[in-house]
């Protein structure tokens, strides 16, 4: 049993020991003088030159279309430029979630106002299964965590035979992930990588120091000193192993962007000071598609992207007194920030969920996979409100039917 891979998956939900089938992330030689005299117009117009071009230049005359629409940039920006492509009845968009959720609200808006054919998949009512999980389990090459996924079996049904879009990882090669400790050496990065990638934060399941995942950390030196560090690290290990594992799972037909050289090398060569909070992207994407652009995003906490830093302020304000108020009455508000569902509620009172996770922790526990892990005491204390254990649940549940379909150790 290779214990540092399983570790990983305990602490991070994936195994760090992966290559993915389809995928590698591309890190092309990156020249940083290349943009080095441009003005940030001349960026922000060849941005979304680049940007629009790589849609173009994979949709094909006569494909089925289907856009999974959620609250962020990515898919809006992808259906954007479909839309000026083929009329808006020709596409299949859905939305899946938890309604009253900026994901979920924001993305069922977005189809409206653009006439898309468009489903919704309420997870509040989603009945989830072993049978779905374990397909799943199989179609992420047993690598992930499970429950955090469409209904595949309704997807797969009413979408078979489309062309299936998806802005992964793109989002972070522009700079999503704003990285505010940056170690001076690979090894400070790596750990530095640790801690912001941590999934489970409840409890610690592991037995190893986290210097023990080093040497399974992928990074390249060639950029040593161009990249910050930790970017390369997010590029090669989650990006790969955990997003374009679960994202882009096996079944489907797809068309992603973090292929496209000429954007790739775009967003590599550009001062990392536009990759800060996505800066240079917003730019891009509002040049590119200003009539979409104008509505409210997750991004922005349900506001325009053109909205200022005080009406930002403000809303984060609202926000956390909104938050205190339903907590403290027990309001029962669903938190706009929600993605997927409420797991922490939903495995103590919905019975589909209840019911695989006590089955499949309690499994693991039987077998002694994990027999440093409190299995039964993570249970109960989370069952009993004591405790919020929903992300080590979902993970020693995900291992147990991962090993289940095959996975070695």
């Amino acid at each position: 049993m290779d214990l540092v891979n399983l570790n990983s998956f305990l602490a991070f939900g994936y195994f760090l020991d992966y290559r993915h089938p389809r995928y590698a992330m591309r890190l092309p030689a990156i020249d940083k003088g290349k943009y080095a005299d441009a003005s940030e117009h001349d960026l922000v117009d060849e941005g979304a030159r680049l940007f629009r071009k790589a849609i173009h230049a994979q949709c094909v005359s006569g494909d089925r279309h289907l856009v999974p629409l959620s609250g962020g940039l990515d898919s809006r920006a992808i259906l954007a430029a479909l839309v000026e492509l083929t009329d808006a009845r020709n596409i299949y968009t859905y939305t899946f979630g938890t309604p009253g959720t900026l994901d979920y609200e924001i993305g069922c808006a977005m189809a409206r106002r653009l006439g898309t054919n468009h489903t919704v998949f309420d997870l509040t009512q989603h009945r989830f299964t072993t049978n779905e999980e374990m397909e799943v389990s199989r179609r992420t090459g047993l690598q992930t965590i499970l429950f955090h996924h469409q209904p595949i079996f309704e997807v797969e049904k009413r979408f078979g035979g489309c062309v299936f879009w998806s802005g992964a990882i793109i989002d972070v090669y522009f700079g999503i992930h704003t990285h505010t400790l940056q170690g001076a050496t690979v090894t400070s990065a790596k750990q530095n990588s640790y801690r912001e990638n941590l999934f489970v934060k409840s409890t610690s399941l592991t037995n190893v120091d986290f210097d023990a995942f080093l040497p399974k950390t992928e990074y390249d030196a060639s950029t040593d000193g161009i990249l910050v560090r930790e970017h390369c690290i997010d590029l090669l290990n989650r990006q790969l192993k955990m997003v374009a594992a679960h994202v882009l799972m096996a079944g489907f037909d797809y068309r992603v962007l973090f292929t496209d050289d000429d954007l790739v090398r775009f967003a590599l060569n550009i001062d990392n000071r536009w990759l800060n909070h996505q800066v240079l992207y917003r730019k891009m994407l509002l040049q590119a598609f200003p009539a979409c652009f104008a509505y409210p995003t997750k991004t922005t906490l349900g506001l325009p992207l053109t909205a200022s830093r005080l009406a930002l302020g403000v809303r984060r304000v609202r926000r956390k007194i909104a938050e205190h108020v339903a907590r403290t009455f027990r309001t029962g508000r669903v938190h706009p920030g929600t993605n997927y569902i409420d797991f922490a509620t939903g495995i103590r009172e919905r019975s589909d969920l209840r019911a695989i996770v006590t089955e499949h922790v309690s499994d693991l526990d039987r077998r002694g996979v994990v027999d440093w892990v409190p299995c039964k005491s993570l249970l109960e204390r989370h069952m009993s409100g004591r405790a919020n254990h929903a992300d080590a649940l979902i993970v020693l549940a995900s291992l147990e039917m991962h090993l289940k379909n095959g996975k070695v150790l």
